[in-house]
């Protein structure tokens, strides 16, 4: 449901929170599978990344002269020659497009007493590489954080906006 007004910005950082806690879900099942064994045809758990896009991308220049006049009154805020305008696009939020297997070849770690080894002695692992996911973590966990803050910050504002009313 797309809000307008005032509660877009709730909206927006709503939406960062979901696709983040998401991303962190998909970090903590790669980081629980570092040690499922694959079997010999590659069967078995696959590392996954998740895939976002920006919602609604529109014309800055389109919004600003939407909501505030500015635009139709005073013309010299803008240029006159349409080239010099940069195109600057602003999003209404985040939206999870897909969750991808990583297309990456499997850990090969020679242990030829594991009951699970090939006939050379190798064991299959998921190529997880757990220091990598901790730091995907962190900066999801970070990115989830400022989200959260931005959407205390635009309730804060909203709820004074209705104590002076």
């Amino acid at each position: 449901m797309a809000l307008t007004g005032i509660f877009r910005g709730l909206e927006i950082a709503s939406s960062g929170m979901r696709a983040q806690r998401l991303r962190l879900n998909i970090i903590a099942s790669n980081l629980a599978n570092v040690n499922t064994v694959l079997s010999d045809n590659g069967d078995g758990y696959k590392p996954k990344e998740i895939i976002l896009k920006p919602k609604g991308l529109n014309d800055f220049k389109e919004i600003f002269s939407q909501k505030i006049d500015l635009y139709r009154t005073d013309r010299k805020h803008f240029p006159e020659d349409e080239k010099d305008v940069v195109k600057e696009k602003v999003g209404e939020g985040v939206e999870v497009t897909s969750i991808v297997d990583k297309d990456i070849p499997p850990k090969l770690v020679y242990d030829p007493s594991h009951p699970l080894a090939d006939k050379n002695g190798y064991v299959r692992y998921p190529n997880i590489n757990p220091v990598e996911e901790m730091v995907k973590m962190i900066e999801a966990q970070r990115a989830y954080e400022a989200n959260a803050t931005s959407f205390e910050s635009i309730k804060a504002i909203l709820q004074k906006s209705l104590e002076i009313i």
